[in-house]
C-alpha cells in the first residue's frame, strides 16, 4: 500500500489525561487506536485554524499565502515547505503544522496541502502521530488510519543514519518528507498479528505492526534499518515492496483536471506549457486556484 499524508496528527503526551465520553483516558504508546482517534479529532481543526490564523498575518489572506507557495514551487520545480507553526493549547498537547507545495514531475505542477503532526517527548527521543490515506496500485483510496512512529524508531533513525542534528530537527525533517512512502502488510507466521514493512525515499525501511480497534487502524512503525542492515527474510519482504513501488505513482487527482485545462489552453494558443516556465517572466505568468 502507498500512503500520502494529507491531514493531521496529534501530539500525545505520556502524562496527558482527557475525558472522552465518561472515561478519563491517559494517552501514551499503549493507547488503543480508537482512543487516539477520538483524541486527535478533538484538536485537529483547532490546530489547523491556529496555523491559518498565524500564517495569514504575513500575507493579505490565507489564499495569498497558498498562491505564494504554489508560485515558488512552480518556478523552482521543487517541493516547498513553509515555516512551521506550533500549537500548544494546554499542557501536554502539542502540534506542529506547516504548509507544503509538493511538486509533481509528471505534471510539472505543484499541489498545496497542510501537514500536521503531533508528538510526545521521552527522555531521549520523541513519538509522532500522523493521519494518512492509503491507496492501491490504481491510485484509488482504500483506507485511512493513523501512522504512529515510536520513540525507538526515531532513536534508530538517528543512530543508523549517523545524524548529528537534534532529535527535534530530525523528527521535523523526516516527517515533512514522508508524503511518498510505500507500505506492505502481511500476517505473521503464527497468524496472530499483521506485520508492516515500510520503504522510505532515502533507502531506509521501517518495521512494525498494525493495531486495530473499532474500525480505527493504527500503523505502528517501531524500528528503522538501512538496506545494508537487513536480514535475509527482511530482504525478501522489501524486494516485493520495491517491485510494488515501481508500479505505483501517487498524485492528487485534482492535478489531472488542472493539467487537462492547461493542455487545452496550450492547444488553443498553439504553445507548449514548458515554453512558459518562463523565458520572459515579465511577459508571462501562470497562477491557478
Amino acid at each position: 500500500m502507498h500512503s500520502e499524508i494529507t491531514a493531521s496528527g496529534i501530539y500525545i503526551n505520556s502524562h496527558t489525561e482527557k475525558i472522552i465520553g465518561d472515561k478519563r483516558i491517559m494517552l501514551n504508546y499503549k493507547s488503543k487506536p480508537k482512543e487516539v482517534d477520538e483524541f486527535m479529532n478533538k484538536w485537529q481543526k483547532k490546530a489547523e485554524y491556529w496555523f491559518i490564523k498565524n500564517i495569514s498575518k504575513q500575507y493579505d489572506c490565507y489564499q495569498s499565502f497558498i498562491n505564494a507557495m504554489l508560485s515558488k514551487a512552480f518556478h523552482g520545480r521543487k517541493t516547498i515547505i513553509s515555516d512551521y507553526v506550533e500549537y500548544n493549547p494546554e499542557k501536554g498537547v502539542n502540534w506542529i503544522v506547516c504548509g507544503i507545495a509538493r511538486y509533481y514531475d509528471k505534471f510539472a505542477l505543484p499541489y498545496y496541502e497542510t501537514c500536521m503532526f503531533c508528538y510526545y517527548k521521552t527522555a531521549a527521543s520523541m513519538s509522532a502521530f500522523i493521519r494518512i490515506n492509503l491507496v492501491d496500485e490504481e491510485g484509488e483510496e482504500k483506507h485511512s488510519g493513523i501512522l504512529f512512529y515510536t520513540d525507538h524508531f526515531f532513536l534508530r533513525l538517528k543512530s543508523r543514519l549517523e545524524k548529528d542534528a537534534s532529535m527535534d530537527s530530525i523528527v521535523k525533517s523526516f516527517l515533512w518528507n514522508v508524503g511518498n512512502v510505500v507500505m506492505r502488510d502481511k500476517k505473521s507466521d503464527d497468524g496472530n498479528e499483521v506485520e508492516l514493512t515500510m520503504k522510505f525515499p532515502d533507502d531506509g525501511y521501517g518495521f512494525g505492526r498494525l493495531m486495530e480497534d473499532d474500525g480505527v487502524k493504527l500503523f505502528g512503525i517501531k524500528t528503522f534499518l538501512k538496506r545494508s542492515q537487513l536480514f535475509p527474510h527482511q530482504l525478501r519482504d522489501v524486494k516485493e515492496l520495491e517491485e510494488f513501488e515501481k508500479k505505483v505513482e501517487y498524485y492528487p487527482k485534482e492535478l489531472e483536471e488542472v493539467k487537462g485545462k492547461l493542455d487545452k489552453c496550450r492547444e488553443e494558443l498553439g504553445i507548449h506549457i514548458t515554453d512558459c516556465l518562463y523565458p520572459n517572466k515579465e511577459k508571462y505568468s501562470l497562477t491557478y486556484n
